[in-house]
């Protein structure tokens, strides 16, 4: 009786494990289905929130460009991250907030840019000994003080 007991309870556990990977999914859900309901010289800045909601980004001052974004990513067997899709849509707009143009750019596109590797220097902050000692002892004292209250 024990054995069928175990054997049983054996059985539920390994059925109610799953295999499907753990994908994480930020941005908006399903976009390049949803971007298909906007059109070019028709839909407007409602029509854009009403389907995608609120802009990721939008450029500033005038906002003519929002930005939209989609990400799908999942860990491998060793915890690094894993991105299997990535959708940017980018959608402009006129003065009148009329959808003048989208682009769309995936994976494909995103590794084609290239990005500068030169480092920005700042006069302000110089990394010398005497700054780093005494930015140590700052953060020391700050601490004491939090303990203390």
């Amino acid at each position: 009786m024990k054995n069928i007991i175990l054997i049983g309870f054996s059985i539920i556990i390994f059925i109610s494990c799953t295999i499907q990977p753990n994908i994480k999914i930020s941005g908006v859900f399903n976009l390049d289905k949803k971007q298909e309901i906007l059109k070019e010289n028709i839909s407007n800045k409602n029509d854009a929130i009403l389907n995608l909601g609120d802009a990721l980004i939008k450029e500033f001052p005038d906002q003519k460009q929002w930005l939209y974004a989609e990400t799908h990513e999942k860990n491998n067997y060793l915890g690094q991250k894993i991105i299997i899709k990535n959708f940017v849509l980018i959608l402009e707009f006129d003065e009148k907030g009329i959808l003048k143009s989208k682009s769309k750019l995936t994976v494909a596109d995103m590794k084609d840019i290239k990005f500068d590797n030169e480092t920005t220097k700042t006069l302000a902050l110089n990394e010398t000994y005497s700054k780093k000692f005494f930015s140590g002892i700052k953060k020391r004292l700050e601490s004491k003080q939090k303990l203390e209250n």
